[in-house]
């Protein structure tokens, strides 16, 4: 590999994802092995493709918490870490002497620029949006040998990037194609160039091809045995599908239909003016990010679908995702996203039995076909809360479209996991069983706020929405009396008029659930913003001013812009507008090149990764909640603390919101009905209250 140029102090790989398929690009507009900021390497990724348990890989580092330098995987215990499948690379003909890059997350498109020795180079790169193609277009200042790359597994095995694969061996065709296994699943991987290249053959497993040309277009093809997106089964026959599909559009078709997929899917949403250029970019990469990690077929929101974040296990954290898709209008992919536990209600219900209750039980980080995916962490089996989240997804769900059949085809989610809550983890009092806190640390906590508010809003919803359907009476009537008796429990923790995390008086994030997501306390509630400032004042970094989480044993002086993100839409729907602008802006700081954010900023301002998109989720949320948001029946569109600008498109329970704001006041708003039936909202905008009534597609101007 050439030499790496000077890149700026926030530079980061950009990240390409169709859902199922990932990659990271990094500054030649192609794979590249340098480490940058931390753990992350340029790989091919698929989701739900994990090294196979007889390969005793590491944990990525940030995932070795609590786990100690001796930590190795055992057999029976495997962590479904995602398995670099492939790498590629080309010669740019010279030392690389300067780089420049912008990625679109309108078009999912890179655009790179280097600085060689004798020239310059022009690079466009793409995932294609639904087809697993990585397309690299090159324009080299004259006509030239160029030489390509590729091989499977990771660039240099290392003690937690063993390689995942066996049996490689070159296909006996016409091009470059690699054929090789990782467990029970068969790979192929085919390198096809535009023009042809004038010689190609293998190295070991690595494959290689001589082209000539000022211009020249490389295909990187990734399928296997699994690709669900594909009507024809078996490897060889998803292999020429694709290699057909790529023979006959070319590059030019290949990006019409990946740019008309982005384009459809922008069409529909949110546009908000933010000041801060990092945070713009931020909002901008979120709303891509999302559908770019969504699985197509399973609708599953992991947090990614790269490694080092969180290897493609989805998480309560889909909630904050789910909801963000809602707001920035995309109902249809929110709705695939709550489908997802729909069909893994077979595990879930073995999940409760072999924790010894009825319903369903969700574990507390699972793959996309619903196994258990935190190895040795054996205490996370009392880590419940997510449930909470799953069941509050499929409420939001209903509240944002009133779609009846959506609803009525994933109630039984609701109540399974509310019945699993009652005989489980309820008990006489009522009371709550000793669980895992929200900071996952081994030792069980009595009393855990965010476990507590899940519980209660679990039995709210599900009550909620048996009502709305009309059945099983006498079973919410005991959901919702338990959720009552069990919401007393709140009082025990509030200390000087603040909530606490837990019965030991714990300032962590954990007090930020029953304050927003779980609606225990709602924004109007005095006790919500004294919690959320003393949360805030105990947690800020002191050095570079990020929220942190404030969990003990888990890095108090790391910032956590999810932690940040979250606190400022609480304090944006509690009225502080300006102090959630403040907890905010530091957040910039975390940003990378491309508008990602990583999961937490250390002391000295490093990453430990990028693209979680958790914290993409949570200041997407907090930047909407700065412009409108819901407090009680009211439904409130002010002007955020910035000098001007405007909105559109911003759905909230049923409605979308549009609007303009100057000197500190809202001088336009519109809102119309987006759900599958009337609705009746009173919106205040402009100082003034106004009652709307609207028919299915109807807007108004309110200003």
């Amino acid at each position: 590999m050439t030499a790496r140029p000077p890149l700026p102090p926030d530079y980061y790989h950009a990240f390409l994802g169709n859902g199922v398929d990932a990659v990271l690009v990094g500054y030649t507009g192609s794979m590249v092995a340098e480490r940058i900021h931390g753990p992350d390497r340029c790989y091919w990724y698929k989701a739900d493709r994990y090294y196979p348990p007889d390969v005793p890989v590491l944990p990525a580092p940030d995932r070795r918490i609590l786990l100690g330098p001796r930590f190795r995987p055992r057999p029976g215990e495997p962590w479904w870490e995602l398995a670099p499948l492939v790498r590629c690379w080309y010669d740019p003909g010279g030392a690389v002497l300067t780089c420049r890059q912008r990625f679109d997350p309108h078009s999912a498109c890179l655009s790179t620029g280097l600085g060689v020795e004798g020239g310059s180079v022009q690079v466009t790169t793409f995932l294609h949006a639904n087809l697993p193609v990585l397309v690299e277009r090159f324009v080299f200042p004259d006509a030239r040998t160029v030489r390509f790359l590729a091989a499977p597994g990771p660039w240099a095995p290392e003690p937690d990037d063993l390689p995942p694969h066996r049996d490689a061996r070159v296909h006996p065709s016409a091009r470059p194609v690699c054929l090789f296994a990782v467990g029970d699943t068969r790979v192929a991987v085919a390198m096809v160039t535009d023009p042809s290249p004038q010689r190609w053959g293998a190295q070991g497993e690595t494959l290689w091809a001589d082209v000539v040309g000022p211009r020249i277009t490389r295909y990187l093809i990734v399928v296997d045995d699994r690709e669900e997106r594909l009507p024809l089964a078996g490897l060889e026959a998803a292999l020429d599908r694709v290699l057909g599909i790529v023979d006959r559009e070319g590059a030019a078709g290949l990006w019409a239909s990946h740019r008309a997929a982005w384009e459809t899917y922008h069409a529909r949403s949110a546009r908000l003016d933010v000041p801060s250029p990092a945070l713009a970019r931020v909002y901008a990469q979120t709303a891509y990010q999302i559908r770019a990690v969504q699985h197509p077929v399973s609708g599953a929101l992991p947090v990614n679908n790269l490694r080092a974040t969180w290897s493609s296990h989805v998480f309560w954290d889909a909630a904050f995702l789910h909801l963000a898709l809602l707001q920035t209008g995309h109902p249809d992919e929110a709705s695939r996203a709550c489908a997802f536990f729909d069909r893994l209600r077979p595990a879930a219900a073995r999940a409760a039995r072999a924790y010894g209750a009825r319903g369903l039980k969700y574990e507390w980080e699972i793959t996309h076909d619903g196994r258990p995916a935190y190895g040795v962490h054996r205490h996370l089996v009392h880590q419940v809360h997510n449930n909470a989240a799953y069941s509050l997804m499929i409420w939001h769900q209903y509240r944002w479209t009133r779609d009846l059949q959506v609803l009525r085809t994933l109630y039984p989610v609701m109540a399974g996991v509310a019945d699993f809550y009652l005989d489980g983890v309820v008990r006489p009092g009522p009371r709550l069983r000793a669980l895992t806190g929200i900071g996952e640390l081994a030792e069980p906590v009595a009393v855990d706020a965010a476990s507590l508010a899940g519980v209660v809003r679990a039995l709210q919803v599900a009550a909620a929405a048996a009502e709305v359907l009309g059945r099983d009476r006498e079973r919410a009537g005991l959901w919702r009396s338990v959720a009552d008796g069990l919401r007393e429990g709140f009082a025990a923790l509030v200390s000087d008029g603040v909530l606490r995390a837990t019965d030991r008086g714990e300032l962590s994030w954990g007090v930020l659930s029953p304050c927003s997501l779980m609606e225990i306390f709602p924004p109007d509630d005095p006790l919500v913003p004294r919690t959320i400032r003393a949360f805030v004042a105990a947690t800020r970094n002191p050095r570079h001013g990020i929220v942190g989480h404030g969990v003990p044993g888990r890095g108090p002086r790391d910032g956590f812009p999810w932690a940040a993100g979250w606190a400022a839409a609480i304090l944006a729907a509690a009225g502080a507008a300006e102090e959630a602008w403040a907890v905010l802006q530091p957040v910039e700081q975390a940003v990378c090149t491309h508008g990602g954010l990583p999961e937490k900023v250390s002391d000295d301002g490093s990453w430990n990764m990028q693209y979680f998109t958790t914290a993409q989720a949570a200041v997407c949320l907090a930047l909407h909640a700065l412009v409108a948001h819901r407090v009680g029946a009211v439904v409130r569109v002010q002007a955020p603390p910035w000098p001007a600008g405007r909105f559109r498109g911003l759905h909230l329970e049923g409605l979308v919101l549009g609007g303009e704001w100057e000197d500190g006041r809202v001088a336009r708003c519109t809102v119309a009905n987006a759900a599958a039936v009337p609705l009746q909202r009173v919106v205040e905008a402009g100082g003034r209250r106004h009652l709307v009534e609207l028919a299915p597609g109807e807007e108004v101007t309110l200003l």
